[in-house]
């Protein structure tokens, strides 16, 4: 499933002065599959001429056939613009968290089979079970000055992005 949500709020200050800012978010439940839960007897194959995959989805995970992976997103903005006749200028900030967790166990059993033109080329064994949490996080800070005398326009700016994402440590059991 997925929720999103976005609001958005313009404040004029004075006939020269706006002030906006924007907050979204996007709460999403990932799942790696088409709805079909493999049996334990199910075995995955994926012909590598074609990049068909049938029987199960290769490192599909069983528990997120239940337990949908969280992958959210929040972001916001704020801007300020100041507007006279010849003169432009405009600040603001962006942010974004985010979140993105998969957990699970590769089924059937670990393991799927690859062949290409029909013949035996190699197995892939998936280490199971498995578990990991990965979170964003992003800044930004611009401004942004036009000023217009007789025919002559100046436009400069100046932007900052910082970005940074890590995986904090996690447990997961013997397998």
């Amino acid at each position: 499933g997925m929720w999103l949500s976005q609001t958005s709020w313009n404040y004029t200050a004075t006939n020269k002065l706006l002030l906006q800012a924007t907050a979204s978010f996007l709460m999403q439940a990932v799942s790696f599959t088409n709805a079909i839960v493999p049996e334990a007897t199910d075995v995955g194959i994926t012909e590598q001429t074609t990049g068909y995959s049938w029987g199960a989805l290769p490192g599909a995970t069983s528990n997120g056939y239940e337990n949908p992976h969280p992958g959210d997103n929040f972001t916001q903005r704020v801007v300020a613009s100041y507007v006279t006749g010849s003169h432009q200028f405009k600040a603001g900030l962006q942010t974004l968290q985010g979140k993105y967790d998969t957990f699970g166990d590769a089924a059937p059993n670990g393991l799927n089979y690859v062949f290409r033109g029909g013949a035996p080329l190699l197995i892939n064994q998936f280490a199971s079970p498995f578990y990991n949490e990965v979170r964003i996080r992003s800044q930004g800070v611009f401004a942004q000055d036009q000023w217009t005398v007789n025919r002559l326009t100046l436009n400069v700016g100046v932007r900052y992005d910082h970005f940074t994402a890590y995986a904090p440590a996690v447990t997961v059991p013997a397998g």
